[in-house]
């Protein structure tokens, strides 16, 4: 386990530009929150969808789990 020392070394040579690698600017972060929902309404829409084709399965499955619950 490094030393508090080595770790506070490691700081100080860090140039400017690295300390700032990871910043984005104000519409950079809302165009990444823009792909983000995107994608994610995209999922859900996809994920629905193929749950829809399936609901008989589905509904099917519940029903035959219900009906072994009751009889036991």
């Amino acid at each position: 386990m490094p030393s508090l020392r080595l770790i506070r070394e490691k700081e100080k040579t860090r140039t400017g530009e690295e300390d700032l690698g990871g910043q984005m600017s104000f519409l950079e972060h809302l165009d990444e929150l823009r792909t983000r929902l995107i994608r994610s309404m995209v999922f859900v829409l996809l994920a629905a969808m193929g749950c829809w084709f399936i609901s008989d399965r589905i509904s099917m499955i519940e029903s035959v789990s219900f009906f072994l619950r009751r009889r036991v």
